[in-house]
């Protein structure tokens, strides 16, 4: 029989009360047989409630009712999904489904699990889910507001959010270790988004076309920055590159909105059209002794400068005693003037927050407030002087001098007397 009630989603912190609706409660018992309790001809329905045992076959049954009945709200909050997974391509491809209500005890969405299913607006992530797989929400141009990846969630697969342009901000796990390619590509609604300290891999083209973003830090665990990672991110006016990176893959900023880029001590190699197409760009500042290594592109004949071909126009500050080994490098001599300063500004954060600090004394280094985290000491030409693993506090001795110390994924610029 049909019933048109109020249902209060109490149980979902923070999600608002919907309007009044015909909905049908269904209860399984035997997981594969959920098709055998739907109904055919419940096409003036607007909800399914699900409880009871039910796998990945019963799931693609709820999909396909949902496409051929124009359901708009799946609630699963009470079913006990096998596996704690919603399988490869599970509610995808709907072009109905507006809402989407998990178990809060969901492990894994699989790949494609809501891909294409574009007029969902929201659905909620438990934070037991350990695996977010590739395309996961890939398309779903409908979902909107705050995503909040739980903190089990290490790795994030390619394409998993590619095109949810209407999604204004993205919380990443504490321990996230890789971003796929593809992962945020055309997400045109978020502005900023904090990389966390543990992330050590950034996939081709991850950011690619996010119109919206206008700074981003890069943590010091990620060596190398892929190919495209930020390329196309037309107002990103603001990067901070962490000590740690080694090489700017191909066409990583190009098209972007950057004024000033700082290339911290470690940088070792810049790939082709890293830098390209940036008409705000005016000033370089590159931290490393050792001039990195230009590559140029290998389908052009001539030497295609990664700055573009308006670095006549720039400035590049190297660090004092460089200027003729940058002067006499390939590419780096192209620079139309190049000055050596002792001075190089910090773009990335002074502060690595309330509990921890890091302060220049006599001779040493003090370094506090820190939960076996590592600690490297940098010289200001570079070199790496001291590693230490440190839990709560330490004394770091070093020569006088000035020295940019990483700590919990953030540099601090200390002088030493």
């Amino acid at each position: 029989m049909k019933r048109v009630v109020v249902i209060l989603l109490s149980v979902v912190v923070g999600w608002p009360v919907l309007s009044a609706q015909n909905y049908k409660e269904v209860t399984n018992e035997t997981p594969g047989q959920l098709e055998s309790l739907l109904g055919s001809d419940w096409k003036d329905l607007d909800s399914l409630v699900v409880r009871g045992a039910i796998n990945a076959e019963d799931i693609l049954a709820i999909n396909e009712y949902a496409e051929n009945l124009k359901w708009r709200v799946i609630d699963l909050w009470e079913a006990d999904i096998a596996d704690k997974t919603i399988p490869q391509f599970g509610l995808a491809y709907n072009h109905y489904i507006e809402r989407v209500i998990l178990p809060d005890d969901i492990r894994k969405l699989e790949m494609g699990a809501f891909t294409n299913t574009q007029m969902m607006k929201t659905v909620n992530i438990p934070a037991s889910l350990e695996v977010l797989s590739v395309s996961a929400f890939d398309s779903c141009l409908g979902l909107e507001g705050s995503i909040s990846i739980p903190d089990g969630v290490t790795e994030i697969g390619d394409g998993c959010f590619m095109g949810c342009f209407l999604v204004s901000h993205y919380d990443l796990p504490a321990r996230l270790e890789s971003i796929g390619e593809n992962t945020f590509m055309g997400c045109f609604g978020i502005t900023g988004i904090e990389l966390p300290s543990t992330l050590r891999s950034i996939g081709v083209s991850a950011f690619e076309d996010c119109y919206g973003l206008v700074t981003i830090s890069v943590p010091g665990g990620v060596e190398y920055l892929s190919d495209y990672c930020f390329s196309s991110c037309s107002e990103l006016k603001t990067v901070s590159l962490h000590p740690g990176l080694k090489t700017i893959g191909v066409g990583a900023f190009i098209r972007t909105a950057l004024e000033t880029v700082t290339l911290p001590s470690t940088v070792e190699t810049i790939k082709h059209d890293a830098f390209k197409n940036i008409s705000q760009l005016k000033s370089v500042y590159s931290m490393a002794v050792v001039p990195p290594v230009l590559e140029p592109n290998p389908a052009i004949n001539h030497f295609d400068n990664p700055f573009g071909e308006s670095v006549s126009e720039y400035t590049l500050y190297v660090p004092e005693g460089c200027g003729n080994a940058y002067r006499s490098a390939t590419g780096w001599r192209d620079f139309g003037n190049i000055v050596e300063t002792d001075d190089f500004p910090y773009s990335v954060e002074d502060a690595g927050g309330d509990a921890v600090t890091v302060a220049g004394g006599v001779g040493l280094i003090s370094v506090s407030g820190l939960n076996a985290c590592e600690v490297t000491v940098y010289t200001a030409d570079g070199r790496c002087v001291a590693t230490r693993l440190v839990d709560g506090a330490a004394d770091i001795t070093v020569p006088a001098g000035m020295y940019a110390v990483v700590a919990g994924g953030r540099t601090y610029k200390v002088i030493v007397r």
